[in-house]
């Protein structure tokens, strides 16, 4: 910064907008004839735009204008970095816009949380990871004309593999045919679970009757449309495996076969010995009815 025409030898002020600013080098006073050199460093939180700079010397003063084009916002610090689905992580930064309002973003995408940067540029605030796939994604903060960003790596440890509970080892099932299976609990929440249920222990794809993804409880009973997939007389295979928020996925569990029991069914000799037993007791009973008649009159 360079003056000329101040007052001679008068104690030098230098100012960023409204922030004083100490000379890194160079003059801190006017010299006899009034000038003065001085080397300064622009603020860290200098946000993008234009800045007033202003020299005072005495009862002589005068300003020039600073743009900041780029390098003025502080990079991101997220505290932790890394964790689960659901952690609360703490960011701040700097450079930003005093007073001005501000939205963390998570891959780009806004979110809810929002807040108001200080008067000194900087800013502090609470986020919640939200569910996505394990590994490095991008928190970002703007307040519309600076932007800051980090990464925060979710975990990608899959949860425990459920175990089967029902139906039980070559077990007969009737309906409503219920499967039913441990809970697992992760850190990274909610757990899903999938089940598959096949003709085939190798579970292969042809093989594959239903396939169900995303089940919310640990038990799942087959629906009417599901029910019309199986039959008697056919072993079937069925397993399931966990799915966190962070989309690990546990192991499948072993393959657990199970049949439909057969139920009483009135067709065949059954139908038949019916049929023929009512027309014997209809026959009877008309000859009863003939006689009785025939006795009235």
């Amino acid at each position: 910064v360079d003056g000329v025409n101040f007052p001679p030898n008068m104690p030098l002020t230098l100012r960023f907008d409204a922030t004083t600013l100490t000379p890194t080098s160079g003059s801190t006073a006017t010299g006899t004839t009034g000038t003065f050199s001085s080397v300064i460093t622009i603020p860290t939180t200098a946000t993008t735009g234009a800045h007033t700079i202003t020299a005072i010397a005495g009862a002589g003063t005068d300003s020039d204008t600073f743009t900041v084009t780029g390098g003025g916002v502080v990079p991101l610090t997220i505290d932790p970095n890394n964790g689960y689905v659901g952690i609360s992580a703490t960011i701040s930064g700097g450079g930003f816009i005093p007073s001005h309002a501000f939205t963390v973003t998570w891959d780009g995408a806004t979110t809810n949380t929002t807040g108001t940067v200080q008067p000194s540029g900087s800013f502090v605030t609470i986020f919640i990871i939200p569910a996505a796939i394990h590994g490095a994604h991008t928190i970002g903060v703007t307040d519309g004309t600076n932007t800051a960003s980090g990464t925060f790596t979710i975990e990608s440890t899959p949860p425990a593999t459920p175990q089967p509970l029902r139906p039980y080892m070559d077990e007969g099932v009737s309906s409503p045919i219920t499967f039913d299976w441990d809970d697992v609990t992760d850190p990274s929440l909610p757990v899903t679970y999938n089940l598959q249920i096949a003709t085939s222990a190798n579970f292969t794809t042809d093989s594959i009757l239903i396939n169900k993804t995303g089940l919310t409880a640990s038990q799942y009973i087959l629906t009417p449309d599901d029910e019309l997939k199986v039959t008697t007389g056919v072993t079937y295979y069925w397993r399931e495996k966990a799915v966190d928020a962070a989309q690990n996925e546990s192991a499948w569990t072993g393959a657990n076969s199970f049949s439909i029991s057969q139920g009483f069914s009135f067709s065949g000799w059954p139908l038949y010995t019916t049929i023929a037993l009512a027309a014997i007791l209809l026959f009877l009973f008309g000859i009863w009815l003939g006689r009785k008649t025939a006795y009235t009159y």
